[in-house]
């Protein structure tokens, strides 16, 4: 065991002996997975009746969010038939339970794939679910978690050891080169509205500068909300997924591109109007 305090701020007690799970992280490259400069991003809303979506989770013993990889991935599958590597869906994770901080507001997520395979084609939806259940709760082991978060605890602490932010951000610069294949998927769970749902069609969360694509989804009053943001404009792998969902007979709706631009901090702005000055 390694000791520790159980804070956000201090190293983490756990099982050091336990290895990580045996999960491939090379995932399927889709073509525009690619880092390039882009002024504009691009999203398609898909809005999905709960009672149905949930109706097909509990038939098939998947979760929201594993049914969505499940058909995200499956239509890419469709798209690239000759996929050479499993097509990984990254899904941001919530780990503050096993930090034993349930209540914190800092980023607590890390991200884990779930892999499509080729033997997936030929596997019923339940059996696909059930095999990527297992591997998320093996992922989400409280001793693992707690592992991975004290590596990046280590970074943090190097980051903070450093005198400026030119030179924290040359130490992050190797990020920056860095791409997550094949896609993440990020769900926030259900939006407690309580008396202000008569007043609430619908929540969206996205923001622009990520290359490829990813998709966040909610659980906002009786819909499920998901937007697939982009860094291209091509409907065909929203397309994809709705067709999934119109074979298991869930209705939807799904928007027209969507073009967007999200701002940047105020640190971001400022260091790149000095850039600009010095080049002048």
């Amino acid at each position: 065991m390694t000791g520790g305090y159980d804070s956000n701020f201090e190293k983490h007690s756990y099982d050091d002996s336990k290895e990580p799970v045996d999960v491939p992280r090379d995932g399927y490259v889709i073509p525009e997975n690619v880092i390039e400069e882009h002024d504009v991003d691009y999203r398609y809303e898909i809005q999905i009746p709960a009672s149905k979506f949930l109706e097909v989770c509990k038939a098939n013993q998947a979760t929201p969010v594993i049914l969505t990889s499940l058909l995200a991935s499956a239509g890419i599958a469709e798209l690239y038939p000759d996929f050479d590597k499993p097509i990984n869906a990254n899904i941001a994770v919530d780990i503050r339970d096993a930090l034993d901080a349930p209540n914190t507001f800092k980023n607590c997520v890390r991200s884990m794939p779930l892999p499509f395979e080729r033997e997936f084609l030929s596997m019923p939806l339940a059996k696909q679910a059930k095999k990527q259940r297992e591997l998320l709760n093996a992922q989400r082991d409280r001793d693992l978690c707690r592992k991975m978060a004290d590596a990046s605890l280590a970074m943090f602490e190097k980051l903070d050891s450093l005198p400026d932010y030119e030179s924290k951000q040359q130490m992050m610069d190797f990020f920056n080169g860095m791409l997550i294949n094949t896609y993440v998927i990020s769900y926030l769970g259900k939006m407690v509205l309580n008396e202000n749902a008569q007043y609430v069609e619908k929540i969206c969360f996205y923001n622009s500068g990520a290359a490829g694509m990813g998709i966040t989804m909610l659980s906002c009053g009786n819909q499920f909300c998901l937007n697939f943001k982009q860094s291209f404009k091509s409907d065909k792998y929203a397309k994809a997924f709705c067709a999934g969902l119109k074979k298991l007979g869930i209705p939807y709706t799904v928007s027209d591109a969507i073009p967007f631009i999200t701002s940047k901090d105020s640190i971001i702005r400022r260091k790149d109007n000095t850039s600009k000055d010095a080049k002048r």
